[in-house]
């Protein structure tokens, strides 16, 4: 910071050793330092187990590995993407009855990047515990393979209730893949897509396809019932080459819910707790 100046220190939870690449302090109603850090990507897991993710919005991630159905409850995420759209909203009336460039203007115009940018904190930090949480049951599984849905162009969705939504969601799955993506890379795990266009429709065991009513699926040719969520899941674990046959007796699926005051971004189940 200059000489004969002290040392500007900052704690951070990194643990050494690091090898730092770049460091910028920056100023956003606050100090916050980014790091750039060098990390060694290792070679492609040996393991053979792949996993399937149905991205969803009242699920962010429903996941089959060929035995269970695990789904991590997103009720924490989705409160904080109500109140980030309901905020927005009412931000944005006051804003619109102001004259640009009027004090109350630039006023309210900081409040809305102020808010928007704490509650983006807060969905990225949500994310983070998830797919952190993910990678650890993948890893724990043995999984050399993590398949997911793309969500790509696929507009008709029942999480979507409008345009505005479909924006934000669309967001949220993109980061979501890209989280996943470079933490499953630190450990070998290969991430793959598929296209997830009809997976909530076709009965993973008969291959019929019905319209699922509300959060279940029951399959009119064979009678298979189960949740539309972990249907998705199966469905994209049976595209993929190489996976088997779906037995119609699967257990119900395993709920993972998030706990706040249990934080922690290992690869592990914290903050989470079976359902």
């Amino acid at each position: 910071m200059g000489k004969e100046r002290e040392p500007f220190v900052v704690q951070t939870l990194l643990k050494p050793p690091l090898r730092i690449k770049q460091a910028r302090l920056v100023f956003e109603d606050g100090y916050y330092l980014h790091l750039a850090i060098e990390v060694e990507i290792e070679e492609k897991s040996a393991n053979s187990g792949v996993m399937a993710v149905d991205l969803g919005v009242l699920r962010p991630i429903t996941c089959f590995d060929g035995k269970e159905v695990i789904s991590y409850h997103g009720g924490v995420l989705s409160s904080v993407l109500r109140y980030r759209n309901k905020r927005l909203a009412s931000l944005q009336s006051a804003i619109a009855e102001c004259k640009k460039g009027s004090r109350r203007y630039n006023k309210l115009v900081r409040a809305k990047k102020r808010v928007l940018r704490r509650l983006k904190n807060q969905i990225n930090d949500i994310m983070h515990k998830i797919t952190s949480s993910f990678i650890g049951l993948c890893l724990r599984k043995q999984i050399g393979t993590i398949v997911i849905g793309d969500v790509t162009g696929i507009r008709e969705r029942a999480d979507y209730s409008d345009n505005a939504n479909q924006k934000i969601h669309q967001w949220q799955f993109r980061k979501l893949i890209e989280m996943i993506r470079y933490k499953a890379e630190q450990f070998g795990i290969e991430v793959k897509l598929i296209s997830e266009a009809n997976t909530s429709k076709t009965c993973p065991v008969c291959g019929a396809k019905n319209k699922p009513n509300g959060r279940r699926y029951h399959c009119k040719t064979c009678g298979f019932e189960y949740h539309r969520d972990g249907v998705g899941a199966i469905n994209i674990w049976k595209r993929y080459p190489g996976t088997g046959q779906v037995v119609a007796g699967l257990a119900p699926v395993r709920g993972v819910r998030f706990h706040p005051h249990l934080c922690g971004h290992g690869a592990s189940l914290a903050p989470w707790k079976v359902a």
